[in-house]
């Protein structure tokens, strides 16, 4: 079991500074502060390389060497075709020649185009309409009159045929009874638990038991007090 802590730890008060203008603590001086000042440029003066040269094969005469050529750089090359190499063939996706094939086309390089009349679009230009400019505007609508009307098929009246033709029977739904016809509708046995309907005259009746107080005696029958055999 971990033992209680007795209190707060050193870092958990937080004592006003000592130093600076900010937060400062009244009941105490005020120590000094310092800074850093701007670090100064380095003037240091070259008085010339170091020892990186080598002298060893340096006399009074000048330098002691064999002769030594190198590689210039690379000319262009002044070919006048260029044709592909070796591997740029492949002679097994080539089908024999020497017997018959079907047409075979190919689309051919797309040539430039080249324009009749190179100019500006009719909308590249924005024409100023002068005050002397024909105008022209939308007359009222002139309302639509039929010349002859004459009526549709709908307008005539059609006798009944059942008037001077036999008459052919005619059959229509009847009322709808009501379920009194049916007779009165009574729930059956199932709809009554006889765990919650009491069918006797007298209801249910639950009472609680005598409470015994603490200091009761135990309760001590008749077999209790008889002799073992």
């Amino acid at each position: 079991m971990a033992k209680k802590p007795l209190g707060p730890g050193p870092g958990a008060y937080l004592l006003p500074t000592t130093v600076g203008h900010q937060q400062h603590d009244p009941s105490r001086y005020r120590s000094p502060m310092y800074s850093f000042g701007a670090a100064a440029g380095r003037r240091i003066r070259a008085l010339g390389p170091g020892p990186a040269y080598r002298i060893d094969r340096v006399t009074r005469d000048g330098l002691v060497s064999a002769p030594a050529w190198s590689f210039g750089a690379r000319f262009p090359s002044r070919a006048a075709t260029r044709a592909p190499g070796p591997g740029s063939h492949a002679p097994e996706r080539c089908p024999p020649m020497k017997d018959p094939r079907a047409p075979a086309y190919s689309m051919g390089a797309r040539l430039g185009f080249a324009p009749r009349r190179a100019g500006p679009a009719p909308n590249a230009y924005a024409l100023k309409l002068g005050s002397g400019s024909p105008a022209y505007t939308m007359g009222a609508r002139v309302g639509f009159q039929a010349k002859a009307k004459s009526p549709g098929p709908a307008v005539y009246f059609q006798r009944d045929a059942n008037v001077y033709r036999t008459k052919p029977p005619m059959y229509s739904l009847g009322a709808r009874l009501g379920a009194a016809l049916r007779g009165a509708r009574t729930p059956g046995p199932a709809a009554y638990p006889p765990n919650l309907y009491n069918t006797k005259k007298n209801p249910y009746a639950y009472s609680f038991g005598t409470k015994h107080a603490d200091w009761a005696p135990p309760m001590i029958i008749r077999e209790d007090t008889m002799d073992c055999l």
